[in-house]
């Protein structure tokens, strides 16, 4: 599988979702010229309708397809061996590969406007709220052992930048969950017995779950603003 051809199953697996408040952007590619490996790069934004934009909610999806990943797909399994291990390799069986993706739901405070830092209690409810509507989505380890037995996942804790006013007032700036999972990619065999399972599902079922979490992520931010600030917005 070429590079190519897994963006294009990336960008086929959100539309078919068909999520209705999500807005896909083109993603970017980078080239590290010393390595050769490839960052790509997307943002998934949540489209408000009719509501006062408290936060810009957006997931950030990046993965590094690297420099043995292109050479690797570049031929077949069994020419790979051949080259590592010589006559001998054609009788070796290799495990398929996997790709990395990093997940990162973000929402951030419209530009101009300044929302104070959340009380304790707010945080803690804010916290406790994500714990139990958006981490099942995300770190639902027993469906990814069942769906993809060797791919791997991992899920961070929330986190928040902040900003300071000119007499020391503190001021909520973003909030961020960072996650990432596996996906397994299929093998380029020579022998037409060999066939591994394309990813297509496995990206589909991804984005599903990136656009639950991230609508139950929408909703836990009401927890970090005060009664008092939505009066103020309003």
């Amino acid at each position: 599988m070429r590079h190519q051809e897994f963006i294009d199953l990336w960008a086929m697996a959100w539309r078919q979702t068909r999520f209705p408040f999500m807005h896909h952007f083109i993603g970017s590619e980078s080239v590290d010229l010393r390595s050769m490996d490839r960052t790509y790069r997307v943002y998934h934004h949540w489209i408000e309708k009719d509501e006062p934009k408290l936060f810009h909610v957006s997931a950030e999806i990046t993965w590094v397809w690297n420099a043995l990943l292109s050479a690797r797909f570049a031929t077949t399994e069994e020419d790979m061996l051949m080259d590592i291990y010589g006559d001998f390799g054609t009788h070796e069986d290799t495990a398929p590969p996997w790709l990395r993706m990093d997940i990162v739901l973000n929402a951030s405070t419209p530009y101009g406007s300044d929302v104070p830092l959340p009380l304790l209690t707010n945080w803690q409810k804010w916290v406790e709220e994500v714990n139990a509507t958006v981490n099942p989505i995300l770190a639902d380890e027993e469906f990814w052992e069942r769906e993809n037995p060797s791919s791997y996942a991992w899920l961070g804790e929330p986190e928040a930048k902040i900003s300071f006013g000119p007499q020391g007032q503190t001021y909520l700036q973003h909030v961020s969950l960072e996650s990432w999972q596996g996906i397994t990619l299929p093998r380029h065999w020579d022998n037409p017995d060999k066939v591994d399972p394309d990813p297509g599902e496995q990206l589909v079922k991804l984005a599903a779950k990136i656009q639950d979490a991230l609508g139950f992520w929408r909703e836990s931010l009401l927890f970090l603003i005060d009664e008092n600030d939505l009066a103020t917005e309003d």
